[in-house]
């Protein structure tokens, strides 16, 4: 099989996925160990409140691993897709006749820039597979 695309962005979602459930482990100790006794500060409520939001976020995330496509491999009958996992990558092949492509889609650097104060100007384009539910997500931003 012959490498058409390979992503070079698949670090920071990685990066990503490890601070979500790093702040997930936090919270969730911070409402263990400050369990019982007079808490004044409510930490203890604080951090019961909050470590489902960040588990929510981690498994929104680790959905999102399994649709980043990291590389594609194309032979003349069929694709091979690589994408990330929990701890590592996972593969698929499907037959060509089965994928399409959606348009390039890109974000609106202005408006990334006033609702997060950072200038994003990122590009996606999307594969679907007729025997998926959800479409790949291909990042086809340079760096």
């Amino acid at each position: 099989m012959q490498q058409v695309y390979r992503n070079t962005r698949w670090r920071r979602v990685r990066f990503l996925q490890i601070v979500f459930w790093a702040a997930a482990a936090g919270f969730a100790w911070l409402a263990w160990s400050t369990r019982g006794g007079n808490d004044p500060t409510n930490n203890h409520l604080a951090a019961l409140i909050l470590t489902p939001i960040v588990v929510a976020c981690a498994l929104g995330m680790e959905f999102y691993l399994r649709l980043y496509v990291t590389a594609l491999f194309k032979s003349p009958t069929e694709v091979k897709v690589e994408t990330l996992s929990t701890i590592g990558r996972s593969s698929a092949t499907y037959p060509l006749s089965d994928i399409s492509f959606g348009r390039e889609r890109r974000t609106d650097p202005r408006a990334t820039l006033v609702a997060t104060g950072f200038y994003l100007d990122n590009k996606w384009s999307s594969m679907k597979v007729l025997t998926r539910k959800w479409a790949y997500i291909i990042d086809t931003t340079e760096d």
